[in-house]
């Protein structure tokens, strides 16, 4: 919490101190721009200015805000919003805030506001006090893949769908591709990635239908075979649909809203469409990238329904066979080795049987990740300071902490 406290005091000295502001102005004072070049370094672990020292305890802070987490983001734009300093001279006092953007290879971006306050003594610099803290951006970047269901439950275990990487190079390296039509209907998993890293309180919603200008949850055809992925901020959504891509008659469209959390004032926290995506491939796995772009217009005539996402047999059950009685020891789920996912079946049984283990669950074992799945696991997170709606490494290991599993 010190560091929150400490945060809120920046806040309060930026707006009300120092009588030299230099907002508005084209070039800022070189002191602003080397401290703030210096901060980005810091946190993606370079090496800053030499003549920058920081005082005592001030890298803790950094630390705290960053989670020293971005070593890999190797580029950085630097946005000061607010200056100001105790007088001319050579030797004064001074403070600057702004935004920070961070990049890494696979040009995610990770938006941070700053605030940093130190003294000047010549060519010297001494920063007395900074922080750093991850912020909702304006807008997302998205990158959406169709993979087929058997390529990547095959091909990407469990084990290895715990890590963002593991799963974005895999489905982007086994992207459906109009360069390689596939004329078979079939089972596809269609990922949207987030490349902006998001608040826990920002909130992400895909709306896949048939008509290009659907917005509302209830228009969502791939509601009951869906999840959202959270990865520590990295957000993924993922469905199930059986189709053929090259159909024209079972095209459908994904649109995608963000409403804004943390950094972003209550009163401009409104739910935006940000992007649309087409199952009519351009040509490269690239390519739905640059499609989510598009502006949606208008609605095709008379499309075809989706055909419903295959669920499992009636009869199917795999609690039984799967989940093993607690052994005494941490079972991979509670280490987090392994990641289930809940729209496959034999996982979605998996965390109901341990749902109804807890007391959480009352419906029946069926396999299907439907509402009353949801809302059980929903409260759970909730009752466990975690998100809604959002499935993630952390609430696996909280969920079957104990179990032996």
């Amino acid at each position: 919490m010190r560091y929150l406290l400490h945060l809120t005091l920046l806040v309060f000295v930026l707006g009300t101190s120092l009588p030299a502001m230099a907002q508005k102005t084209a070039k800022w004072p070189p002191d602003a721009v080397d401290v703030s070049y210096t901060l980005a370094a810091e946190l993606t672990g370079q090496r800053g200015l030499s003549t920058i020292t920081f005082a005592p305890g001030v890298r803790d802070y950094l630390a705290a805000g960053s989670g020293g987490e971005y070593n890999a983001f190797t580029k950085s734009r630097v946005a000061p919003l607010f200056y100001g300093n105790s007088g001319p001279g050579n030797a004064y006092n001074a403070e600057v805030g702004g935004s920070l953007h961070l990049y890494d290879t696979y040009n995610r971006l990770v938006s941070m506001q700053y605030m940093a306050q130190y003294a000047v003594n010549g060519k010297r610099i001494n920063v007395t006090q900074a922080l750093a803290v991850m912020s909702s951006p304006t807008g997302l970047s998205l990158e959406t893949y169709m993979v087929p269901e058997e390529d990547f439950k095959n091909g990407l275990p469990a084990s290895r769908r715990r890590d963002w990487a593991s799963v974005y190079t895999f489905a982007k390296s086994h992207a459906y591709t109009s360069a390689a039509p596939d004329k078979m209907e079939r089972v596809y998993l269609v990922l949207s990635f987030v490349m902006n890293r998001l608040p826990a309180d920002a909130r992400f919603e895909v709306v896949a239908s048939t008509r290009k200008k659907a917005r509302r949850t209830l228009d969502n055809l791939a509601k009951d075979k869906e999840a959202y992925l959270d990865y520590n901020g990295w957000r993924v959504h993922m469905f199930a649909a059986q189709f053929n891509p090259e159909s024209l008659r079972q095209r459908f469209y994904c649109n995608y809203y963000y409403t804004p959390g943390e950094g972003v004032p209550e009163a401009a926290r409104n739910r935006t469409l940000v992007a649309s995506f087409s199952s009519k491939p351009s040509g490269t796995p690239e390519a739905p990238a640059a499609q989510a772009r598009e502006q949606i217009q208008a609605s095709p005539a008379a499309p075809a329904a989706i055909p419903p996402p295959p669920g499992p047999a009636p009869s199917q059950t795999y609690a039984p066979a799967t989940v093993a009685p607690p052994s005494g020891g941490q079972g991979p789920f509670e280490r987090g080795t392994s990641f289930l996912n809940p729209i496959f079946a034999e996982d979605a049984a998996i965390i109901q049987t341990r749902l109804k283990e807890l007391g959480c669950y009352t419906g029946p074992i069926d396999s299907s990740f439907g509402p009353m799945t949801r809302q059980a696991l929903d409260s759970f997170a909730a009752q466990n300071g975690l998100p809604r709606g959002q499935w993630s490494l952390k609430l696996q290991k909280i969920l079957f902490r104990g179990s032996g599993r």
